[in-house]
Order: C-alpha cells, then structure tokens, then sequence
C-alpha cells in the first residue's frame, strides 16, 4: 500500500465532502459550512466551549418590513424573532449577535428599532432553565431579497444558521 497516496486521498474525501463559505461579505471567512441550513422554526443548539454554557436558539419568525418603519431612506427594516434557551449549568451574560446575508452576498449587521423588543441591542442574562423571547433587528436595502440569518455570541460560541427563504 502507498501510504502517502492513502493519504492523500483521504484528505480529498474529507475535504470534499465539508462545504466550504466562501461567499463574501458575510463575514465568515472560510468557516465551514453546515450540510444543511436551519429553517425557521427548527431549533439549534450552540455552545461556547470555554464557558461550558449552552444555547438552544429557534428563530420562530421573520418580519419583513419590521415596524415602525423609519428606517434609512433606500432602506427597511427586518426584524428576526428568536426564543434563546440556557440548556447549560452557567448563567449566560452576554449581547446575542446575528447578521443577515441576502442573495447577492450581502451582510447587514443587526442594528436597534424600538418596534420589538431588542435582544441584540443589551446584553442579556439567562439563568440555566431560563427561557427569553426577543428580537434583533437589520435595517437592509430597499430591494434586497433576505436569505439566511447567521446567530451566534462574540465569545467563543458556536453559530446557527437559518434559511429564511
């Protein structure tokens, strides 16, 4: 047996059967890609592995425009409604992140609207057990066609992904 072609095809397996994000703009890099994408409705768990706390995450509804609608002119509001679950043992303390990436590529950062309440604008505290209900909320373009929503923490959380449409 030649080892090193072993080897190498082993490493092109792996590396072909992982999906690699590639698309710009939504600020992943070269993270990896689940094989396949959440839909709204569909619970996630996320996990930070250096805290040892755990999240299950639903994004239960989008609301596309999300009142009041004041935003920006060339702009609407989106606002993604999310059920955040502590299934850990540790108190989660933290401001949720998420962005939203349309079609073309495009990312938006989530940004504050006092339509709903706001889980991305504060950080937020969840005893184990603890249930919240809230939502972040994306002024994007006009004319932009939402794809999926990227959920995560800023401190070494895992992410969730949902397709939105």
């Amino acid at each position: 047996m030649n080892i090193p072609r072993f080897v190498s095809a082993i490493t092109l397996i792996t590396l072909t059967s992982c999906a690699v994000n590639s698309t710009p703009g939504d600020g992943a890099g070269l993270a990896i890609r689940p094989a396949k994408a959440a839909m709204i409705g569909d619970a996630v768990d996320i996990t930070d592995k250096y805290r040892d706390i755990a999240l299950q995450v639903t994004l239960t509804k989008v609301i596309d425009p999300a009142p009041p609608s004041r935003p920006t002119t060339g702009k609407r509001f989106i606002a993604a409604r999310f059920r955040m679950k502590n299934n850990g043992a540790k108190e989660y303390k933290e401001a949720p992140g998420a962005r939203l990436i349309d079609k073309s590529g495009e990312a938006y950062d989530s940004t504050f609207n006092v339509g709903c309440k706001e889980l991305g604008s504060r950080k937020i505290r969840l005893t184990s057990g603890e249930m919240q209900i809230g939502c972040i909320t994306f002024e994007v373009d006009k004319d932009a066609k939402p794809e999926r929503i990227r959920f995560g923490a800023p401190s070494g959380f895992s992410t969730a992904v949902w397709r939105i449409k």
